[in-house]
């Protein structure tokens, strides 16, 4: 009988390691398929948040530049990249990650400061084509107005580019993970 009990444990336990491995076979599989599916689905992510945070950080710098190389009014050339940074903005929002996102609402935020500056300076007749600002003589009240107003023009400018930078370097963490580090 103890033969008998001991070749019915050993083929119980035979069955059981063979469950057993079958078991974790499946579960390694499923696994390694769990894997593959996620690596593929952020690096199909990926292109797509690349070209919109391109699109985004081109839209904010030409805001800046526009008036550097000013050429006569600025208000339709403002409108048009205001609107590329909207849609930008929105595309980010929707592909996200939260981190890109949130720092892409502050840049749009010190845009927009930076536009009402801009369109402020240029309503004084400012934005001009001859070296940025008009160079005929002007009473000493303008010409402080005119100085205030170029720098308040320059500080919103650098914050703007400081804020860019920011969301420069987040996209640029959003893009790096593999999936192996948590975004913070």
């Amino acid at each position: 009988m103890d033969a008998g009990i001991a070749a019915v444990c050993g083929a119980l336990a035979g069955a059981v390691a063979t469950t057993g491995a079958a078991i974790a076979t499946g579960w390694a599989q499923r696994e390694a398929a769990r894997i593959a599916a996620r690596v593929e689905h952020r690096k199909d992510r990926r292109q797509p948040r690349y070209d919109a945070y391109r699109k985004f950080i081109d839209a904010v710098s030409s805001l800046v530049e526009t008036p550097r190389i000013a050429t006569g009014p600025v208000d339709r050339r403002v409108a048009e990249v205001r609107k590329e940074i909207k849609e930008s903005w929105l595309t980010i929002s929707v592909l996200g990650p939260g981190d890109a996102q949130r720092s892409a609402s502050r840049v749009r935020k010190k845009a927009t400061l930076y536009e009402t500056t801009v369109l402020a300076c240029q309503s004084e007749d400012r934005i001009h084509y001859d070296n940025f600002w008009m160079n005929r003589q002007r009473p000493e009240s303008q010409t402080m107005q005119r100085d205030t107003m170029m720098a308040a023009l320059l500080f919103e400018g650098d914050e703007l580019e400081e804020t860019l930078q920011e969301f420069i370097s987040t996209a640029q963490a959003v893009l790096d993970d593999d999936g192996s580090m948590q975004l913070s």
